[in-house]
């Protein structure tokens, strides 16, 4: 799998970046294709979000390593700040929502970075496939919750959060009117989160 996000690098220009499973990272413009090399990191399937306030930062879903990284494309690859945890913890997949140093995820696949309609925090909106359910990670207040599904049981259920189901949400995205979609693969429908 290779996922791609538009961002923005140091100097102002913007580009399609794209990272592979095998680890590359690399950057072309849609008005010449010519790839650009950045750098290889680990492998893992990842999935891309540009930051809503700065498009110079890329969210990543690191699928095999359990959590949502950032890439700062202000800074040298070579750098240690070039790319940082922002929540999950590396290891085995599990299921936790709280605090940013006990919360846990489980094959986290697309995600949506935005600022919430009522509250106007920045949030991370994550599939976390293999919990079977949605997450809300808060920037600001580095709370992680459960916002659709019940965290490690699979099934088929529209309604609040405490009795619907889903089974390996893989997809999402929002519209203009900040209506939420939701792939869920395994049931192979698409489902609207109705909190907003």
């Amino acid at each position: 799998m290779c996922s791609y996000a538009r961002a923005t690098d140091a100097n102002g220009e913007s580009f399609i970046y794209c990272r592979t499973w095998q680890g590359q990272f690399f950057r072309f413009k849609l008005e010449d294709r010519v790839y650009d090399y950045v750098t290889t990191f680990a492998k893992s399937d990842a999935c891309l979000a540009t930051d809503p306030d700065d498009p110079t930062k890329i969210y990543c879903a690191l699928n095999e390593y359990n959590k949502i990284t950032c890439i700062d494309l202000t800074k040298n690859p070579e750098d240690s700040g070039f790319e940082t945890d922002v929540c999950g913890i590396q290891g085995p997949g599990a299921y936790q929502d709280g605090h940013v140093s006990v919360a846990r995820l489980n094959n986290p696949q697309q995600i949506l970075s935005m600022h919430d309609p009522e509250t106007g925090e920045k949030v991370i909106y994550i599939c976390d496939a293999n919990n079977n359910c949605v997450r809300m990670y808060n920037m600001e207040t580095k709370l992680m919750s459960t916002v659709a599904g019940i965290g490690g049981k699979s099934g088929y259920a529209a309604g609040n959060p405490t009795v619907s189901r889903m089974n390996r949400p893989y997809g999402i995205c929002i519209t203009p009117e900040n209506d939420i979609y939701v792939a869920d693969a395994g049931n192979k429908v698409i489902m609207k989160l109705a909190f907003m």
